[in-house]
């Protein structure tokens, strides 16, 4: 199963990615701002990372930065997550995400978002 880290400001929110999908087995680390998703990132290699846009300490961009600069970082499977649909075509063109999630978004789209990511293990 994936390494998950979950960058999400929303406690509530943060804690029902975890909680789901735990449940399939899946290691997840869940933080709330860029600062402690950069220091995640600079001990743990995830699979994949779900990282909102607007967080407590600054924007999600400055983590999706850290992680391109970063070699070892490379196979990680990026999703944005944001209530913004509009930021879909620029996430995922512009700024080098491998998907896209709209808020809010059900259990299904989670899980389908997740499954569609064809996660390396090379990173493992």
């Amino acid at each position: 199963m994936a390494k998950i880290l979950i960058v999400e400001d929303d406690s509530n929110l943060r804690e029902a990615y975890i909680n789901v999908l735990e449940i399939d087995g899946h290691s997840l680390v869940g933080v709330e701002s860029v600062s402690e998703a950069i220091e995640s990132l600079s001990r743990v290699t995830p699979d994949v990372v779900f990282l909102d846009m607007q967080l407590l300490d600054g924007s999600g961009r400055a983590v999706l930065s850290f992680i391109h600069r970063v070699s070892c970082l490379s196979h990680t499977k990026i999703v944005v997550v944001s209530g913004y649909v509009d930021l879909r075509a620029q996430a995922v063109r512009n700024w080098g995400a491998d998907s896209f999630l709209a808020k809010p978004f059900t259990v299904a789209d989670l899980k389908f978002t997740l499954s569609n990511l064809n996660i390396s293990r090379a990173s493992a």
